[in-house]
């Protein structure tokens, strides 16, 4: 397509910006043969003063950090952290969602910009950042603090009836949790377990948005309805709007004796137009990741979606094979849904401990599941993320500050060629994030 007048004036401004931001930094940095090793430098000197609480300092090193170096996700996050600290919530919201549009958000990150957004009136833009804490290792404080705004939000707008007009996704699926029928003790956490892990596995496959649980459990809550007795054709249409959910799934794992279960699934279309689901698998307790792996293979074809080739061998994975790993795990799962932090930990670890080979975290690898972050975050906000991704002028001038004066140099030091820092200690066991 020719380049319009308007068009050539608009590309031009953009690269007048891009001379002047660049001309900016030089005279900042003195001399030209120091821009390639000074972002590094100055983004270890950044998140240095956001851990000692100076925000202001970190926010001037961090500045000049992303504008040397305007694809480096790190420092963005690092940066949008620290405008959050320095009540900058314009200049979060606009840094940390260009971090997370280039794959370098973390929790502590995905923490803020919720924050940031429910200080500037938008909640439910904040509960869709807060819905990503499955992407954030489970034993991270960062995680703990998102779930709590997820469950405190989601019961608000229940309690308001906000969420009851709103538009429903296709293909948007809510999984209950399923209720286990034994007397054994032991075996009672699995069903827990088992819906964990199918919600995993449903999330590899493109065509599916899976809500996750604890804006499921916060809402079940809010309604006082239990989750085995909460769908019926009653019930189904208002909890669907609540959820936003075109399906829910719901069902029971069933001990049979003698070393044997079997797992009932329901899935109920909230809105009507096609047939109710239910599938059934039994076998051997300790094939209970063979059973799983039926159920959703059963449960997708029922339901008429084609899953790619790639999709069925990542469904098909089976993380551990030791069910006294995956009891333990599952008891994990059932005390972090009610909230005790502490001993969900120590569950987490007892799995670990028995079969360190178990990525009991259940976390979808990155790039192997859809990158479902615009949708969450832009289109629940109304926003749209800048069309040029090198561009660097996400944060309006009126959130700017000018490109302050050169750091103070450490005593008989540089800062150019100061060590790289550790990275934070806020995520451990259970990822990354």
């Amino acid at each position: 397509m020719p380049e319009t007048s308007t068009g050539r004036k608009g590309a031009g401004r953009r690269r007048g910006d891009a001379v002047l931001r660049t001309a900016a930094v030089l005279v900042f940095l003195g001399a030209a043969p120091w821009w390639g090793g000074c972002a590094p430098s100055l983004r270890t000197q950044g998140r240095a003063a956001l851990d000692a609480g100076n925000t202001t300092e970190a926010v001037r090193l961090l500045r000049v950090a992303t504008t040397a170096a305007p694809k480096e996700a790190a420092a963005r996050n690092d940066l949008g952290i620290a405008c959050f600290h320095a009540a900058n919530d314009t200049c979060a919201i606009a840094q940390l969602r260009r971090a997370d549009r280039l794959g370098g958000i973390d929790g502590e990150g995905l923490s803020c910009l919720g924050r940031a957004y429910e200080r500037t009136g938008s909640p439910d833009t904040a509960l869709a950042v807060y819905s990503r804490y499955s992407q954030v290792g489970r034993l991270s404080p960062h995680r703990r603090e998102m779930v709590r705004r997820v469950r405190e939000l989601a019961r608000a707008a229940v309690a308001r009836n906000d969420m009851v007009g709103a538009e429903i996704p296709p293909n948007s699926l809510a999984v209950l949790r399923l209720k286990t029928v034994t007397g054994n003790e032991e075996l009672k956490p699995i069903g827990s377990g088992l819906t964990e892990w199918m919600m995993t596995d449903l999330q590899y496959v493109r065509a599916l948005r899976v809500l996750e649980r604890m804006r499921t459990d916060a809402i079940l809550q809010e309604l006082a309805l239990g989750e085995t007795d909460a769908v019926d054709q009653s019930t189904a249409p208002r909890l669907g709007r609540l959820l936003k959910a075109q399906k829910i799934v719901s069902g029971n794992v069933l001990d049979l004796g003698q070393g044997r279960i079997r797992v009932d699934l329901f899935a109920v279309v909230t809105g009507g137009g096609s047939p109710d689901v239910s599938v059934s698998a039994e076998g051997p307790v300790a094939d209970f990741f063979g059973i799983e792996k039926r159920l959703v293979f059963d449960l997708l074809a029922h339901m008429g979606i084609a899953i790619s080739p790639l999709e069925r061998v990542q469904i098909s994975r089976v993380p551990t094979q030791s069910l006294a790993s995956f009891l333990a795990y599952s008891h994990g799962v059932e005390q972090e849904w009610a909230g005790n932090d502490a001993e969900a930990e120590n569950s987490f670890q007892q799995a670990g401990a028995i079969d360190p080979t178990f990525d009991q975290f259940g976390q979808v690898p990155p790039g192997e599941t859809p990158d479902r972050r615009e949708e969450t975050v832009d289109q629940v906000g109304g926003g749209s993320w800048p069309e040029d991704p090198a561009d660097d002028r996400i944060t309006p001038p009126e959130a700017e500050t000018p490109i302050p004066g050169p750091p103070e140099l450490p005593a008989g030091g540089s800062w150019i060629t100061d060590p790289p820092s550790q990275p934070p200690a806020s995520q451990t066991l259970g990822g990354s994030q």
